[in-house]
């Protein structure tokens, strides 16, 4: 663990004049510390409750105070950049910008961590602080710049990028958030301290997939953006012997998730053939396509290219449905054709029939709740009476008509279900029946009530 000394002087280190050592009333009269207000600015400290919350939320303007939190063994976490306000802890109150840092919140093993900031052409960092669940904090300590609009907007770009290449959690990418206090530092070094303008132009040579997301910890690829990723541009450097056949088959495969042609991924292959010692010959790579684009091959699998390049890979790809199926559109049924439908079916089969609601509501076409409601208001009008046998599935309801309900006989209520066919069931209905109380069965003839 990192010494409360050694802690302090790695603060101090990103926060330099920032903060002044004393407050104002302990001063000596004549002291050189900096007392431009527009120059200093405050820290945010935190602590962590039993649960893993951050409570106790404290601003420091001076190091004797900041000295006194970090002491402190709750006090868990702090901001590398700095506000104008003792009070507000936001985007809009941020003074400094001291430090670019990424959390990364897989547990690999830190030469696994450099490898990857080595692949990705990063500028070493300036600390590497190992957090409790296992996870990481990096950081690249900049000459401090003014938090104005564009340098917040350009710290944000540049860290969503590097939580790109270095899988990073993508909701910890701007710059007022906090991060652990370096309570187990792994790896520091002063001589890593760069000026903005560095990872600006780090930033310019790299080209993230506006398309590529990410989800803890797993870069999920809807289109391109496999071959950016640090181990696959560390594979088409070229290989040596022992690897090509594998590297080759895993390259073809990559550039079919990218949607590269047969032929196109064959002269890219070609290309990367050149790099490799030695070199494969033109038949084994045309057999290597030929192999990849064989439909039961969806894309490389992510071990063989860990174990061939060295470098930690994961990928999911999300099938991009340029033509997706369409919902199907509602159809909906008038309550009262519901109603006029099951009285007249009640007369067609004597007045009195036996089914259970749900295969009733299936044989209509309607929704159960649909065919309640309207068995519901039929009853409340005393056009029919329902009792109910069995438990659960096996609950069969007998039905049987009330004797004024002859209206629904009427020719017009005929020519609304029969013309205007809305549900098929009329056509139907008495060939689903299970049992017909009260009447005669219908014969297998039967095809139409009409």
């Amino acid at each position: 663990m990192t010494s409360q000394k050694e802690i302090l002087d790695i603060v101090k280190f990103f926060l330099e004049d920032q903060l002044t050592e004393k407050p104002k009333r302990l001063r000596v009269v004549g002291a050189k510390d900096n007392d431009r207000k527009n120059d200093l600015g405050y820290v945010f400290t935190a602590e962590v409750d039993v649960v893993g919350e951050l409570t106790n939320h404290k601003s420091c303007r001076t190091y004797s105070t900041l000295k006194h939190r970090l002491s402190n063994f709750f006090t868990s976490y702090w901001t590398p950049n700095t506000f104008f306000h003792w009070k507000y802890r936001n985007k809009e109150s941020l003074r400094w910008i001291n430090a670019i840092v990424v959390d990364i919140d897989k547990k690999i093993p830190i030469v696994e961590l450099l490898t990857l900031i080595d692949a990705a052409g990063l500028p070493g960092a300036t600390l590497i602080n190992r957090t409790p669940s296992g996870g990481w904090h990096v950081y690249w300590k900049i000459d401090r710049v003014r938090a104005f609009s564009g340098a917040l907007k350009q710290y944000e770009d540049i860290t969503k990028t590097i939580a790109y290449y270095l899988g990073a959690d993508d909701n910890a990418l701007t710059a007022e958030r906090y991060f652990r206090v370096p309570k187990d530092v792994q790896f520091f070094s002063k001589e890593n301290s760069y000026d903005f303008e560095t990872l600006i132009n780090w930033l310019a040579t790299k080209d993230v997939p506006a398309t590529a997301e990410k989800n803890y910890g797993q870069l999920k690829f809807i289109s391109k953006g496999i071959l950016n990723h640090p181990a696959i541009r560390k594979l088409l450097k070229g290989v040596e012997e022992g690897k090509r056949d594998n590297t080759a088959f895993t390259l073809a495969l990559v550039y079919k998730v990218e949607g590269y042609s047969k032929e196109q991924t064959l002269q890219a292959l070609e290309a990367w053939n050149v790099k490799n010692t030695p070199m494969l010959s033109y038949a084994q790579l045309r057999s290597k396509v030929k192999s990849a684009f064989k439909s039961k091959y969806k894309g490389p699998k992510s071990s063989y290219v860990t174990e061939l390049s060295g470098i930690p890979f994961t990928y999911r790809v999300i099938k991009n449905d340029e033509h997706p199926k369409e919902r199907k559109r509602k159809e909906y049924v008038k309550l009262s054709t519901i109603k006029s439908a099951i009285i007249y079916a009640l007369k067609k089969v004597g007045g009195q029939l036996s089914i259970s609601q749900s295969k009733l509501a299936k044989v209509l076409g309607v929704s159960l709740r649909s065919l309640q409601k309207a068995i519901s208001e039929l009853r409340r009008k005393n056009k029919l009476i329902s009792m109910s046998t069995g438990t659960g599935k096996s609950t069969v309801t007998v039905y049987k008509l009330c004797t004024n309900s002859g209206r629904y006989e009427s020719k017009e209520i005929q020519l609304e279900l029969f013309q205007n066919l809305q549900i098929p069931f009329l056509t139907q209905i008495l060939l689903h029946m299970d049992v017909v109380v009260g009447g005669n069965p219908f014969p297998d003839s039967i095809s139409v009530l009409l």
